[in-house]
Parts: C-alpha cells; structure tokens; sequence
C-alpha cells in the first residue's frame, strides 16, 4: 500500500481560466481538474500563471508526498497539524470522513491524550453529511467524527460544525448558506483535509460537480451508494447529501488530499 499527500495553496483572487492570463504582475496557480471518461478528478496537477516572466510567488508551489503506508503518511500529517495548532491555537480546519482519515484522526488523538497538544480551541468544518440523516445515526457522518476524533481529541463541541441530516426541505437553503458564513466569519479555512472517492469525488461533489459551487444538498452517484450499502444494511443509503462545494473547498488556504492503497490509483493518476 502507498499512501499519497499532495499539498495545494490556492488563492481565488488569482485565478483564471484556462488559456487566460493573468494582469501583469499578478501570478498563481489554478488546480487543474483533470478530465477523464469518469469526468473531472481532483489531482496535484497545476497550472502556473501567467506563462511570461515570473515573480516570486506568494504561496508554495504543489507537492506529492508519497510514503510507505496510510499509517506513515497519516501520522506525518498528524504531526504537522500539531505544530499548526501549537503556534495557532484556534486553527480552522475542514475535515473529512471515511476509511481515509482513521489513522490521521487516531494519531491526533494519541497527540491530545500524551499532553502535546490541545485541540479544545480549534474550528473545524465538516465537508458533508448524508441526507436526511439524524446525527444519533451510527452511520452519520456526526457520529463518525464523535467517536474517530472530537470526543477522544477533546475538541469543544461548540467549535465544531457539521452539515446538518436534519435540516427541513424548506430549509436547506439557508442552512446551507449560513454554512457558508460561518466559514466565512471564522476567517476561512486554514486547512481543509480531504479524501477521495473511488470515482474521484470530493466530499459529496460527484464528478462533473461545478467548479464553482457551493455548500448544497447533492444527489449521490451510484458507486458512491453502493460503497456505503455494506455499512448501512440493512437500510439503504440515503440518495442525498449536503456537502461543500469545489469552490468552497477551493478557498482554503492549504488543502491536502489523502490517497491509501491501489483501489484510488486511477483517481488519482
């Protein structure tokens, strides 16, 4: 098994289509979203900008980690936001779900309870939530991350967010939106940690998700139910989720991508 990170800093204020350049003066890079016949992946690939002379750049440029397993690569991670949250107590970051992030969210775990670390201050955002889904639900993405990381890493309930499963019709749309602000009044997200589907998702953004989009109830591709359908039978998967949108997650200002074992080779090739 290898385990892979790729670190990608993005400014929205620099980006640009594809072919367009960029004022003079002004230069970045654009995640490339890579096309392929399951439709858009998420990758380390990037693109400089402008293609003229350059100037220092304000931000790293990507990189691609690769380690011997999920173990490894998931504990170099740990450490790295320990030393994050040691020198910035209240960082925000966005955190995923899912058989990737168990080892990153067991070593800091191990980090709170050797008394390196205190995570009681830092926010965090969630990127989706299965709906409708109650968050007593064992197979909840709120569950998950009660039990994986915020009750044994000792994270104050009250600085985590989460989608909500519960969330009326009528009312997704402003929960949705106030999501988003609060994302926006806790300074944006510092680091936003991501897996990724088998299909090459993020989060609940199923290929061919706008680039663009926001926080949003989403409708669930097929494969993504069907790996899911084990761990909620005998019910079935819900059809629908809320999640961030690319372009939310895009806004962070670090995002690492997490990719364990040869079954996420083609998303991520």
């Amino acid at each position: 098994m290898v385990g892979v990170g790729a670190r990608l800093q993005y400014d929205p204020r620099l980006d640009a289509a594809p072919g367009q350049k960029l004022d003079p003066g002004r230069q970045g890079f654009r995640i490339a979203l890579g096309k392929h016949r399951l439709g858009w992946r998420f990758l380390v690939h990037a693109s400089i900008l402008p293609p003229g002379p350059l100037l220092p750049l304000p931000m790293p440029a990507p990189s691609l980690e690769v380690h011997p397993d999920a173990r490894t690569a998931s504990r170099v991670l740990a450490e790295q936001l320990v030393a994050r949250v040691q020198a910035e107590p209240e960082l925000v970051l966005g955190l995923p779900t899912g058989g990737t992030p168990i080892e990153l969210y067991a070593a800091m775990v191990e980090a709170h309870q050797e008394g390196r670390v205190d995570w009681s201050q830092v926010r965090s955002f969630n990127l989706d939530e299965y709906w409708p889904m109650a968050p007593a639900h064992p197979q909840s993405f709120a569950h998950f991350m009660r039990e994986q990381l915020f009750e044994p890493a000792g994270f104050d309930p009250t600085r985590t967010h989460i989608p909500s499963g519960e969330v009326a019709p009528e009312s997704i749309a402003l929960h949705c939106a106030a999501y988003e602000t609060a994302i926006r009044a806790a300074g944006g997200i510092a680091v936003q940690v991501l897996g990724i589907g088998l299909n090459g998702h993020l989060g609940f953004n199923e290929p061919g998700a706008p680039r663009d989009g926001r926080t949003d109830l989403v409708d669930l591709a097929p494969s993504t139910r069907e790996r899911a359908a084990a761990a909620f039978a005998p019910e079935k998967v819900p059809a629908r989720g809320i999640t961030m949108g690319l372009g939310t997650i895009l806004e962070a200002k670090q995002i690492v991508v997490l990719a364990f074992g040869t079954e996420k080779a083609e998303a991520v090739a």
